[in-house]
């Protein structure tokens, strides 16, 4: 698959290339960012990615982990607490001074409640679209699963569902079953 020189196109190219990622398990993030990047740049040397595309890491006014032209990529592990959410919130704001399209890859043990909570914050920088001045600015999340089986989508074990205060949530530490649905695959209208 290749992609087109369009930049909504190649943003949704490399989010279907990126949900297929399945790294090892690293202990920190910036292996995790190292090998995201190798991974792109291997799939480009395959072909899936055009030979013409740029990607590079660390680059550009925010310092974004990772860019493949006008694309960027953000890569988080271990969100599980307020500070984490907010410091990444404020990463994915001064992205989207340079960036019109930026995905934030989520990796390692994260709450779900926290990503929830990420999830919110960053609606706000998001626009609907300005199809005329061409003023969009689109943030998509991806959990993945590292080659161990480690996932991110599930509650951590200091996860009770509550706001840190340790007063057990709603449900006075009560933990709801976790329910796996099943994945459904839509087909690929882009091409």
């Amino acid at each position: 698959m290749m992609f087109g020189n369009d930049t909504q196109n190649l943003f949704e190219g490399l989010l279907d290339l990126i949900n297929k990622w399945k790294p090892e398990h690293y202990s920190n993030e910036k292996d995790y960012q190292k090998a995201l990047y190798e991974y792109l740049l291997d799939l480009q040397d395959r072909g899936q990615i055009k030979e013409e595309r740029k990607i590079l890491r660390e680059r550009g006014e925010s310092n974004i982990d990772i860019q493949v032209d006008g694309v960027g990529i953000e890569v988080g592990m271990n969100l599980k607490h307020q500070p984490e959410v907010d410091r990444k919130t404020t990463q994915i704001k001064r992205h989207l001074r340079n960036f019109d399209y930026v995905i934030v890859v989520f990796v390692g043990e994260n709450s779900r409640q926290h990503v929830t909570l990420f999830k919110h914050e960053i609606k706000d920088f998001q626009s609907d679209g300005d199809i005329m001045g061409g003023n969009e600015k689109v943030v998509r999340i991806i959990e993945i699963k590292d080659r161990n089986g480690g996932e991110n989508r599930r509650p951590t074990e200091d996860d009770d569902g509550g706001d840190d205060h340790g007063d057990g949530g709603l449900f006075g530490g009560f933990k709801m079953p976790e329910i796996k649905l099943p994945e459904i695959k839509m087909p690929d209208f882009r091409f």
